[in-house]
C-alpha cells in the first residue's frame, strides 16, 4: 500500500498544470486525513470489544453514526464560503490552487466513511483469523485505484487533482464492498454467538474510543499541519507540489517499520524474554532502510525517481533534492519508533505513546515557526527539518520511558 501515494502523484505530475495540481492534491489529501482521523481506530476498537451479536450490533451502530458525522463534516467544509475562508484566508493559497483543491476534495466525500466501513469488517475478519482476506482486499483496492486513475487520465476530461482523489476514493470504496462481501460468513457466525451477558454500553464504547481517536487525530494532523504552514513559506507553491512526492517516497521505506510494530508486539513475550532478539532484528532493519534511502537520495538514482518515475519537472526535481537528503534518516527513525511502541503496548503503557505523538507534533510546529517566520527558508526544506526534528524528540522521549521500565525489570 505504500506505493499508492507515489503512483497517484506520478499520474498527477504527468497531466496538465502539474505544479498546481500536485499542490492541490496534497492539500485535499491532508484535509481528508483530518476528517478520517476519528474513524481510523475503529478496527482496533472492534477487535477489542466485539464478542458476539449484541456487541457487534452496538459497534456497527457506533461506526455508522461516526461515519455519518464525518461525512457531514466534509460536506460542510466544501461549502464555498467556508472552504474559501480556510484555503485562501487561513492557508494563503492562490485562488487557482484553492479552486482545484475544492474540486479534488469533492471526490473525497465518501473516502473517510468507506474507510470506517471496511475497517469494521476488517475487525470481523481478524477476529475470525481470516487475515488473508484483508490482504486480498488491499489487492482489490490498489487494482481499482490504478484502473480509475488511468481511465480518468486517458479521458482527459478531469484535472490532475480530480483524477488523483477520484482514484483514491474508488479504491477504498471497492475495498470496503469487497470486505463486506468476504466477511459474510464470519459476520453470520458472530451474529449467532450469544453475548447478552456482555453488557457493553454505548457510554463505555465512547469512553474507550475517545483516547484512541485523539491519538489518531493528533498523528493524522501532522501532515495537514505542515501543509498549512507551507502557505506562509518561501516557495510555497513549489513546496506544496513536492511534499506529496516526498512524503510518499519516505513512506515506502517506513512501511517496513509500520509492519514491525505488530510483529514485535506479538513476539515480545512475558518479561520481554525476546527483547534482545527483536532489538537486534530492529537494528538490522534500521541499517537496511538507512542504506537504501541514502542510496536513493544521495545518488543519481534520485533524479531518475523524481524526474522519470514521479514525473516532476527539472525545476521541481532540483527543488526537492535538499528536502529529500534531510529526510533520509526518517525511515530508520520510524522503524525504531515502531519497536518502541510495541514494547510500551506490551507493558500497557499506551499513555506514553499518546504523549510522544503530542511531543512530535509540538516539535514540528516549533521548528516550522522558526524556519518559516524567522529564518525564511524554503517551505519544503523547513518541512523536512520539522519532520526530522519532531521524530527525534519523540524517539528520545520514548527511549527514556523504555529505559526506566527496563531498569525496574532488571
Amino acid at each position: 500500500m505504500a506505493f499508492e501515494g507515489p503512483f497517484i502523484a506520478a499520474v498527477v505530475a504527468r497531466l496538465e498544470n502539474p505544479k498546481e495540481n500536485l499542490a492541490a492534491f496534497g492539500i485535499a489529501f491532508a484535509l481528508a486525513l483530518i476528517v478520517e482521523a476519528p474513524i481510523i481506530m475503529i478496527m482496533s476498537a472492534g477487535i477489542a470489544l466485539i464478542k458476539g451479536k449484541e456487541s457487534f450490533i452496538k459497534i456497527k451502530k457506533f461506526t455508522y453514526s461516526l461515519n455519518t458525522l464525518i461525512t457531514l463534516f466534509i460536506i460542510i467544509i466544501l461549502i464555498p464560503q467556508i472552504f474559501n475562508f480556510i484555503a485562501v484566508n487561513i492557508m494563503q493559497l492562490s485562488p487557482e490552487v484553492a479552486v482545484l483543491c475544492r474540486k479534488g476534495t469533492f471526490f473525497m466525500i465518501p473516502w473517510a466513511a468507506a474507510i470506517g466501513y471496511r475497517r469494521l469488517y476488517h475487525a470481523v475478519l481478524i477476529i475470525s483469523n481470516k487475515t488473508h482476506k484483508v490482504a486480498l482486499g488491499t489487492v482489490i483496492r490498489l487494482s481499482s485505484m490504478t484502473v480509475t486513475a488511468l481511465l480518468c487520465a486517458i479521458s482527459g476530461k478531469m484535472s490532475g487533482v480530480e483524477t488523483g482523489t477520484a482514484a483514491l476514493s474508488a479504491g477504498v470504496i471497492m475495498e470496503a464492498l469487497a470486505s463486506r462481501f468476504m466477511s459474510l460468513k464470519e459476520t453470520s457466525d458472530i451474529l449467532k454467538t450469544d453475548d447478552k451477558g456482555n453488557t457493553l454500553k454505548y457510554s463505555y464504547i465512547i469512553s474507550f474510543y475517545i483516547p484512541l481517536a485523539l491519538t489518531s487525530f493528533v498523528s493524522m494532523s501532522i501532515k495537514p499541519t505542515v501543509t498549512f504552514f507551507m502557505g506562509y513559506a518561501e516557495n510555497s507553491l513549489e513546496s506544496l507540489a513536492v511534499l506529496p512526492v516526498l512524503n510518499s517516497m519516505i513512506f515506502i521505506f517506513s512501511a517496513v517499520g509500520l509492519s514491525y510494530q505488530e510483529v514485535a508486539l506479538s513476539l515480545m513475550g512475558k518479561n520481554h524474554h525476546n527483547y534482545i532478539k527483536l532489538r537486534n532484528f530492529m537494528l538490522i532493519l534500521v541499517t537496511g532502510v538507512t542504506i537504501l534511502s541514502f542510496i536513493l537520495m544521495f545518488s543519481p538514482i534520485s533524479d531518475f525517481y523524481f524526474k522519470t518515475f514521479s514525473g516532476l519537472t527539472n525545476e521541481l526535481t532540483e527543488f526537492i533534492s535538499l528536502p529529500a537528503k534531510i529526510s533520509f534518516l526518517l525511515p530508520a527513525l520510524s522503524v525504531y519508533l515502531s519497536f518502541q511502541r510495541s514494547f510500551l503496548v506490551n507493558e500497557h503503557k499506551t499513555y506514553a505513546i499518546s504523549h510522544s505523538t503530542f511531543i512530535e507534533l509540538s516539535g514540528i510546529v516549533l521548528i516550522l515557526l522558526f524556519s518559516i517566520f524567522i529564518f525564511h527558508i524554503p517551505g519544503a526544506v523547513g518541512a523536512a527539518k520539522a519532520y526530522f526534528g519532531g521524530r527525534i524528540v519523540s524517539n528520545i522521549y520514548l527511549y527514556f520511558k523504555m529505559n526506566k521500565i527496563l531498569k525496574k525489570k532488571a
